[in-house]
């Protein structure tokens, strides 16, 4: 049996209750429900999600490596884990080379043994969201402290074959020329126009 590290962590119940913890606690990361991408790709990876949802969540395996061969360098599915105690942690149970290069390997590994202490809660937070809204979910985000290394992200869940939603497939694309300043403020637009 794997021993689950202490995972506490901020709860996330909605997008907008992550948007709230992000601005309070000064994390680099927004998020929303609107489906707009900046990334061609993650805009992709989106209609695949919602043409394999129909009316519902889609299930793990009806996402396959097939399906999505043209994006399992950027992929992470990230598995919520139940703890002895009642707590939930998170770990990658994939991850593509390209992002593990940016934020260190992960496969199989929990969100603690390769994000850092200081990350955690973000990501804790990020994935309880996505499970509490549902659908897909478009963040941006800096990885890097000083936000030089700046990105869009798509992440959505899955179903597992005995309907359990504690699944979620997303995809990072940090871009060199972006800052979190400037991704923060085009995104702000974006919501004040979509408003």
């Amino acid at each position: 049996m794997a021993i689950i590290p202490d995972c506490g962590h901020l709860q996330a119940s909605s997008l907008d209750s992550l948007n709230r913890l992000a601005r309070d606690r000064g994390w680099t990361v927004r998020c929303d429900g609107s489906g707009r991408y900046y990334v061609p790709e993650l805009a992709d990876l989106h209609a695949i999600w919602r043409a394999n949802a129909g009316a519902c969540i889609p299930l793990r395996s009806a996402m396959t490596a097939r399906l999505l061969k043209h994006y399992l360098k950027i992929l992470v599915l990230h598995e919520r884990v139940a703890a002895p105690d009642g707590s939930r942690c998170y770990r990658a149970r994939l991850m593509g080379e390209q992002t593990a290069e940016v934020v260190g390997e992960g496969t199989g590994k929990f969100y603690g043994e390769f994000v850092g202490e200081s990350l955690l809660p973000m990501w804790n937070a990020m994935s309880d969201a996505v499970l509490a809204y549902g659908g897909p979910v478009r963040f941006v985000l800096a990885h890097d402290a000083a936000g030089f290394k700046a990105g869009e992200a798509f992440a959505a869940p899955l179903s597992t074959d005995d309907g359990r939603m504690d699944l979620i497939l997303s995809a990072v694309r940090f871009l060199p020329v972006w800052t979190w300043k400037d991704i923060l403020a085009h995104w702000e637009e974006d919501m004040a126009a979509m408003a």
